[in-house]
């Protein structure tokens, strides 16, 4: 196994430096099989030094124009589409979407949230995250409750009504079962209406936004702007591709601005190997911060069918991403951002997350087929 990993430095759209670390040091056994990664020791410092000018992209903000949001719609066509699970005023339609393709997205980015969480909250201040793309409010429950995502499926199947004032009593009193975080709140934002107003009148998250930002001309209002402003971790599992940089820029114009997080502003994403983390991580690097796609992959889920898995793996063909024809799974790298003198340590927490006994990571190569209903989560470490 090596000794090194790589993290990649986005310069501009249209091009990335890549830095071998070979103080990134791993003690690494075997577990059911895999490889589970205990320790790392030291990172960044050699990519620091070697560090060309410009990579961090620490551009004056809107100095960079905005790539158009087109640039994600090929990786879009190549997938099935869930427009029709974000509609419903209960969670119900899309739980039973996600559980048919098992949907792990959530339950696998759910550790990487939760540490940075951790670095961001003492004492003395909380967290506040903007969750992009929070549908349901799914990924603030499993942050902030006991609950895993296999519990919420069932709770939602077994026991909740899907008439929608019958259902959010449920949820309500379901939450109140277990011990919740007090020291972070949960600000969603998603295009979905009816989806966001479940998630704040059921309690799942503490405010919310429901507004779409890539149609032309749309701005948040003072109101959603101060709710950014307020967030210091902005989180999203998987939306990115679902929205373009055009969503992103308008969301850091304000995020963070009045954030107390003793990390500073930081986001923590994954993002489907269909779509380019560079045209994000510009926008990224325009508004003063520092972008890293991590080494990291995650499983989204299942592919729906022959068809869409073709179809997938022809798109990252022309991406040129390595890919393997044999797994029925769609995956997602995981990427950071924080301001230049906090991303070390935001890189670092990260991969402790990847490399740690409790979640179980396969090296590249190997085929990463997790069981049908498998409740743990899987990483994979690409070497």
């Amino acid at each position: 196994m090596r000794q090194d990993l790589l993290l990649e430095y986005w310069k501009n759209p249209h091009g990335a430096m890549f830095l071998s670390l070979d103080a990134m040091v791993f003690v690494s056994t075997r577990h059911d099989g895999l490889l589970a990664c205990h320790r790392i020791e030291s990172l960044l410092e050699a990519a620091r030094e070697h560090r060309v000018k410009g990579c961090s992209a620490t551009a004056d903000k809107g100095s960079t124009e905005h790539m158009k949001p087109t640039n994600y719609r090929e990786g879009n066509r190549a997938k099935a589409s869930f427009d029709d699970a974000y509609t419903a005023s209960t969670p119900h339609r899309y739980l039973r979407q996600m559980a048919a393709v098992d949907y792990s997205m959530a339950k696998h980015m759910n550790p990487f949230l939760c540490a940075a969480v951790d670095a961001s909250s003492d004492d003395a201040r909380s967290s506040r995250v903007l969750d992009i793309g929070c549908s349901y409010g799914m990924s603030s429950a499993l942050l902030k409750s006991e609950y895993g995502f296999g519990d919420l499926i069932e709770f939602y199947e077994d026991d909740a009504s899907e008439q929608f004032t019958a259902c959010v009593k449920e949820t309500r009193a379901f939450l109140q079962e277990r011990p919740m975080r007090q020291d972070v709140k949960v600000v969603g934002f998603d295009q979905s209406g009816p989806a966001v107003k479940f998630a704040e009148t059921a309690h799942l998250l503490d405010g919310a936004i429901a507004r779409n930002l890539e149609m032309p001309g749309a701005t948040l209002s003072a109101d959603e702007r101060a709710l950014v402003a307020g967030c210091d971790l902005l989180f999203s599992a998987g939306t990115i591709g679902y929205v373009s940089d055009r969503t992103v820029g308008a969301l850091l114009d304000a995020f963070g601005v009045e954030g107390n997080g003793s990390l500073g502003p930081i986001a923590v994403m994954s993002i489907l190997q269909l779509f380019d983390p560079s045209i994000v991580a510009d926008t990224f690097g325009s508004h003063g911060f520092e972008f890293v796609h991590l080494p990291v992959q995650v499983a989204q889920r299942r592919f729906v069918d022959p068809a869409e898995h073709d179809d997938v793996l022809k798109r990252l063909d022309q991406r040129g991403v390595s890919n393997d024809p044999e797994s029925d799974w769609m995956y997602a790298d995981v990427c950071v951002a924080a301001r230049p003198d906090h991303i070390a340590e935001l890189v670092d927490i990260t991969m402790n997350v990847a490399v740690s006994p409790q979640v179980l990571t396969q090296e590249w190569g190997s085929p990463l087929r997790p069981a049908r209903g498998d409740s743990r989560v899987f990483v994979r470490r690409i070497d």
